[in-house]
């Protein structure tokens, strides 16, 4: 039993270590403290704004968070609007509405990082609607 859970441990630890703590989903920031530590940090820095009663966050929270597991290189962190910790924080970022995903650039994100990141998570494109149109038949 022991040897086990020790293998567990060590298993665990090498893979925090080789995805760089990667295996977790997004944080959730509750006090500014914990804002003013995320901004400081080197990495690409990505702040979802959302409420607990919405439900497009509740359908984006699973996705964003896988998405966090899957992304070392970017911090990527939840904010509940309602937390009055961040009363004005909406206001500085200019939000009118729920969700928002805001991108704050605190290192640099190389274009490979990008790439990898986007292409795990793509989905289908939308065609724009003049497209659409065009390509249905005439009657």
């Amino acid at each position: 039993m022991i040897g086990r859970l020790t293998a567990c441990t060590l298993l665990a630890a090498l893979l925090l270590n080789t995805f760089g703590g990667s295996l977790q989903a997004a944080q959730e920031l509750k006090t500014r403290a914990e804002y003013k530590e995320a901004c400081a940090q080197k990495k690409p820095l990505e702040i979802f704004f959302y409420a607990p009663w919405c439900g497009a966050c509740k359908g984006m929270k699973e996705p964003y968070d896988k998405i966090a597991k899957d992304s070392p290189d970017t911090l990527m962190v939840k904010i509940n609007i309602e937390n009055k910790e961040f009363k004005g924080l909406m206001e500085a970022f200019c939000i009118t509405s729920i969700p928002t995903i805001i991108t704050r650039q605190t290192g640099m994100m190389k274009l490979e990082q990008l790439e990898r990141m986007v292409a795990g998570h793509k989905k289908t494109p939308l065609k724009p609607a003049k497209e659409k149109e065009q390509a249905a038949p005439a009657s």
